[in-house]
């Protein structure tokens, strides 16, 4: 099974598939079901993670005229000058001078997490725009965000849509600002 996911390309999910067996099988030795974990046998399955590859100045400039007008020009300014994923949209939300979403990276925890990004002067332009978007993002779906991904993909051919957010983590760099 895993060689037949790292034929088609799917390491990470080999990866993933992997390391949930594993645990199935270590929780069922150590609660006496079985001997041994059969996994044991089975070598580990690493995915090479790829980080996004920033936009450049130009290129942002570009794609900020190309998108002038767009249904999804909201949401892509949102990706570019706030870096939030785009499952945390749907709860983003302005306050003072402030972008506000749920923190979604925080998975099984009891308190939902919130993540407070500044308006920056780059951003400050479309807050009309974005605060009459929001209605929107709520009805985001899977099929529309790959629509909105689709439409980026022909705008700049060299990029994915998760590079918005590494542009917005590069400029932030740029600017001096911590990591954390």
């Amino acid at each position: 099974v895993f060689n037949v996911l790292k034929e088609k390309n799917l390491e990470r999910t080999a990866e993933g598939c992997y390391g949930n067996l594993k645990r199935i099988f270590d929780f069922a030795v150590d609660s006496g079901a079985i001997r041994s974990n059969p996994m044991k046998s089975i070598k580990p399955i690493k995915h090479e993670r790829k980080n996004g590859i920033p936009l450049s100045k130009e290129e942002e400039q570009k794609f900020l005229e190309r998108i002038k007008g767009m249904k999804y020009e909201a949401v892509f300014i949102l990706a570019l000058y706030t870096g939030l994923r785009p499952c945390e949209y749907e709860t983003a939300r302005i306050e003072g001078d402030f972008i506000v979403a749920q923190n979604r990276k925080q998975k099984n925890v009891k308190k939902i997490v919130f993540k407070k990004i500044p308006i920056t002067p780059m951003l400050r332009p479309y807050i009309p725009l974005i605060e009459s978007n929001m209605p929107i993002w709520a009805e985001l779906t899977v099929k529309s965000g790959k629509r909105a991904c689709w439409q980026f993909q022909e705008m700049i051919s060299n990029h994915k849509m998760y590079d918005l957010r590494t542009t917005f983590a590069t400029r932030c760099q740029e600017c001096g600002v911590s990591e954390t």
